[in-house]
């Protein structure tokens, strides 16, 4: 390989990056619904369905790359006909199809967030649904994930104090599989293989460490590497990349988190500076020594994508008493 290779593929990493940072930006100022909507497998699904339906083969990242642009007012809706008859070369009857296709399945679930949707439709030539697909539910942002917004909330159903353990990551995993898909950070990820972003579930942050870092036992050095290195982790906000540092350590060395045996939760909230919990550190490692083996289960592509039906394997004892095995087909 020459130098003026070396130098172009340096350039095209630099750029890949800075292009990631970029979105990730664009995504963390939509609202919390929108962002759900948009990292959900749902959109995926439509994208695939409307280039299977307009035998568009080959063109599945233009278009979900359009959905995006779409949703984060890159390109303005009122233009989505021209936007997609010019990128995806296709004739101005078919790029008008194809728009309303998109608005119908994609727009319509967030009709809120573009006010004029239903008018656009009619105006393409499009007719609405006789059913109305169910509309995103408003979400409020915290500090530690959503929560639905609710309008009131009434002295009589103030509930009792929540009985509190601590628990290890694995040890709740067993208890209650639901805890991964639950929100670590409003960020969203952007996973290796997969086009869309994808929310920033506890799940989802596992399946991205393991992806990068191997499925070994790892030392906090790694860990910090990870924090400080990766594309996902090192632009979170200051009260975002403790909680991930929380997760991945109980993680890796089966340390204790606050559980709600109630609610069947993690709590997130104060997780991040709760004095009586050693954080990670908070400075980016020079290097690392490797850590020792331990066993894991290999993650698979399917582990990222949503449920498997698929019974886990069956672990022998030794693997069992180890007191830290995760058993990656459980990231459902």
């Amino acid at each position: 390989m020459t130098n003026q290779d070396t130098n172009q593929n340096t350039n095209q990493e630099v750029q890949e990056v800075q292009e990631l940072d970029e979105l990730q930006k664009k995504l963390s100022l939509l609202p919390v619904y929108v962002l759900d909507w948009l990292c959900s497998p749902e959109v995926t699904n439509n994208n695939a369905a409307i280039i299977e339906k307009f035998n568009l083969s080959g063109k599945n990242s233009l278009l979900a790359k359009l959905t995006r642009e779409m949703v984060t007012k890159e390109i303005l809706v009122e233009r989505l006909p021209e936007a997609i008859q010019q990128r995806l070369t296709v004739d101005n009857n078919l790029a008008k199809n194809i728009a309303i296709e998109v608005a119908v399945k994609q727009l319509l679930p967030i009709r809120d967030y573009f006010a004029n949707i239903e008018k656009l439709i009619i105006q393409w030539g499009g007719a609405m649904p006789s059913t109305f697909p169910p509309q995103m539910k408003t979400e409020i942002k915290t500090p530690t994930g959503t929560r639905p917004a609710t309008s009131s909330v009434s002295s009589s159903s103030i509930q009792p104090s929540p009985r509190i353990t601590q628990k290890s990551l694995r040890q709740i995993v067993q208890d209650n599989k639901e805890a991964l898909n639950q929100g670590l950070t409003v960020s969203p990820l952007k996973i290796a293989d997969f086009e869309q972003p994808v929310r920033g579930t506890i799940k989802n942050w596992l399946s991205d460490y393991v992806k990068q870092k191997g499925a070994e036992k790892h030392d906090q050095m790694i860990r910090s590497d990870y924090l400080f290195k990766n594309d996902n982790a090192k632009n979170l906000p200051p009260q975002e990349k403790p909680l991930v540092a929380e997760i991945l350590k109980s993680y890796d060395e089966n340390s204790t988190l606050p559980y709600n045996e109630e609610e069947k939760r993690i709590i997130l909230e104060g997780l991040e500076k709760n004095p009586s919990r050693p954080q990670e550190s908070s400075t980016a490692p020079a290097s690392f020594a490797n850590s020792s083996q331990a066993y894991r289960e290999p993650i698979e592509e399917k582990d990222l994508s949503g449920p498997t039906e698929l019974p886990p394997p069956p672990r022998s004892d030794a693997q069992i008493n180890a007191g830290r095995v995760i058993n990656l087909k459980d990231l459902q």
